[in-house]
């Protein structure tokens, strides 16, 4: 049985996330760490959490992302 992963991120977390989601979107591939990565900042988003400047920046790339997994 798979153990639920805590969406409660901190913001060292949420910058690890961004940073490896960039690389996918740099990149332009899609991969395992950026799908967890994606994952995990699409749950952080829906908590309203961080900054507006970092939600803003969390979207953007999810946004990028979505593109890739296509």
């Amino acid at each position: 049985m798979e153990v639920p992963v805590s969406h409660y991120l901190k913001s060292e977390d949420v910058e690890l996330a961004l940073k490896a989601l960039d690389r996918c979107v740099v990149d332009g591939k899609a991969n395992d760490a950026g799908e967890d990565c994606y994952q995990n900042l699409a749950q952080w988003l829906k908590r309203r959490q961080g900054s507006k400047a970092l939600r803003d920046r969390a979207m953007y790339l999810i946004q990028r992302y979505e593109k890739l997994r296509h």
